[in-house]
């Protein structure tokens, strides 16, 4: 007696539609100047947005590194709320503070400025970079320039 035929294979239950996110994405980090651009003879105030949740979120401030990662100087005030987008004063204006960096109208380049979020008041105990920008001045330049990417 031959077989009974295999009976269809039931189809598979609907795939469910997606739930909306209870929790809002994390907007990008980010640290500007204002002006973004300008004269290196300016003093812009610098914002960030907040230290992410997590990281070290007692203090803020801003710093000068080398495109490699080498610490210069600390280059803000320090900013002691720090858990909702904030913003600074620089300690010097653009050109000077490029300056002591090595960078200059006669010495072109670009410098990395990352404020650092700290475990403690006073920008001290542990830090964690979290949001950089790149400032440069061209050759023979009078003014500065500033990217969210670094150069190349």
């Amino acid at each position: 007696m031959p077989s009974p035929a295999p009976s269809p294979r039931p189809a598979p239950p609907p795939k469910p539609s997606p739930r909306p996110s209870a929790v809002a994405p994390t907007p990008a980090s980010f640290l500007r100047l204002d002006p973004a651009s300008g004269a290196v003879t300016l003093t812009p105030t610098w914002s960030a947005s907040a230290c992410p949740v997590g990281t070290n979120q007692v203090s803020a401030q801003v710093s000068e590194y080398t495109l490699g990662g080498v610490f210069i100087s600390a280059i803000s005030n320090v900013v002691s709320t720090v858990t909702s987008p904030f913003s600074g004063e620089l300690d010097g204006s653009v050109g000077a503070l490029l300056n002591f960096g090595g960078v200059s109208a006669s010495s072109p380049g670009t410098l990395e400025w990352a404020v650092g979020c700290f475990s403690g008041a006073g920008a001290t105990g542990a830090q964690y970079l979290a949001a950089r920008v790149y400032v440069t001045i061209s050759a023979g330049g009078s003014t500065y320039t500033t990217s969210a990417t670094p150069p190349g």
